[in-house]
């Protein structure tokens, strides 16, 4: 998932909109917009990826004759969205926003264009959801989804998001701008916090090898190329997780237990965005020598929160290989550590 930080574009040097200094809202005056938290249910299990919907609506008819702009950069919803989980909190690993999320410096036209609002201090996409009456009002909707994973088990609280915003009660005509507002004022709406019960993961059942991957995950693919090489030339293993457990990081599978092949290098990859996420890890392995005849079965073990919840296993078919003996001496294949890169966040 790509960092918030690594492509929000910083708000902190954006000075307030003109206008009066905001006062507080009249008392008479009743919120013209809401702000939801949601999620698919209120029990999931330790580091399972949690998907968090952040809701708002906008009074369209309040916000088209009396919104005032927070700030001077131009935003299509005048508003701000304060999301206090963003960057993590004790307990909670944010996992980033889903698509929509944060602007992309260059986005898709395929896609068509989204409604920018002010997350926390960056600019976000969200997506239009449809409509809602509120007391008579036409609410337009608008949300954004998030991914958090719980290191811990028991009751977790998810802090209320909050939404600002500024208005006037109307505008007067000026000789030098068309209209100017008559006041000024601003209004935050909290939604209500969320308490999760998060449950640990059982011990009956738990299959040699699992350690921390958690989710929904398809049976894993394995790529091995090439399958017939010579004595001291290295081969690929790449293996490709799908599923919403693929958001998270996890602990790989070990492959420094094979005692036929050197671990020369390990490349992960972070996770694709969006709803089907990918993430691939590619090791290259070097046979210690001629008579090795395959690559032996891999195993990955998870727990699969999609019910009926429990531990499943997958384990790869043997791979044949066929590995040619050196004509000339060969170099030494170096005992050194595999090195391993990850790719940008």
């Amino acid at each position: 998932m790509i960092a918030l930080s690594a492509i929000a574009v910083c708000l902190g040097l954006v000075a307030p909109g003109p206008g009066p200094g905001p006062g507080p809202a009249p008392t008479d005056e009743p919120p013209r917009a809401f702000v939801e938290l949601v999620t698919a249910g209120d029990t999931f299990y330790w580091r399972e990826p949690i998907r968090v919907t952040v809701r708002i609506g906008l009074d369209t008819a309040f916000f088209e004759e009396h919104a005032l702009p927070l700030f001077l950069q131009d935003f299509d919803l005048p508003v701000q969205l304060e999301v206090p989980w963003l960057g993590g909190l004790p307990a909670l690993i944010d996992l980033g926003p889903d698509s929509p999320g944060p602007e992309a410096a260059d986005p898709d036209p395929a896609a068509g264009a989204l409604p920018v609002l002010a997350l926390n201090d960056a600019r976000a996409a969200v997506r239009p959801a449809g409509e809602r009456d509120v007391g008579g009002r036409r609410h337009a909707l608008y949300e954004l989804d998030f991914r958090l994973v719980s290191d811990r088990s028991g009751t977790l609280t998810l802090p209320a998001p909050a939404l600002r915003f500024a208005w006037t009660r109307g505008f007067r005509d000026d000789l030098l701008t068309d209209r100017v507002p008559i006041d000024h004022h601003e209004t935050r709406v909290v939604a209500a916090p969320r308490t999760l019960t998060i449950l640990p993961l059982p011990e009956d059942g738990r299959p040699d090898g699992f350690v921390d991957a958690v989710g929904a995950f398809d049976p894993p693919g394995l790529e091995v190329a090439p399958r017939e090489l010579t004595e001291g030339q290295a081969l690929t293993v790449t293996w490709t997780f799908r599923g919403d457990g693929a958001r998270s990081a996890f602990t790989l599978p070990d492959l420094e237990r094979l005692d036929d092949f050197h671990v020369l290098t390990r490349e992960v990859s972070p996770p694709t965005v969006g709803p089907d996420p990918v993430r691939r890890v590619t090791y290259e392995l070097a046979p210690r020598h001629a008579s090795v005849s395959a690559l032996p079965p891999l195993a990955f073990a998870w727990f699969d929160t999609t019910p009926p919840a429990g531990y499943r296993v997958h384990r790869s078919d043997a791979i044949p290989l066929h590995v040619a003996p050196r004509t000339s001496a060969p170099a030494a294949v170096a005992e050194a550590p595999a090195t391993t890169s990850v790719g940008p966040s």
